[in-house]
């Protein structure tokens, strides 16, 4: 289950540990959007969608690394 950040400020986590948490979830997909955004004003259709795609590859393997992380591994 995820944890909104309104119910980690009712626990034991830390200021720090809360922050970094934070930072480190909202970078990646802040680092896609940006592309996206940036991809839809360019002049060359193939500039925007190598953008485009580019983004969609930062949040496929970012969402793979989650994952990989987070799941338990099997002896």
């Amino acid at each position: 289950m995820a944890w909104p950040s309104t119910d980690l400020s009712g626990t034991a986590v830390g200021h720090p540990t809360f922050l970094a948490g934070t930072v480190f979830g909202y970078l990646p997909m802040n680092v896609a959007f940006a592309l996206v955004g940036s991809g839809l004003g360019k002049e060359s259709l193939a500039r925007t969608m190598m953008q485009l795609f580019a983004a969609m590859g930062v949040v496929n393997v970012l969402g793979w690394l989650l994952w990989k992380f987070t799941t338990k591994r099997k002896a």
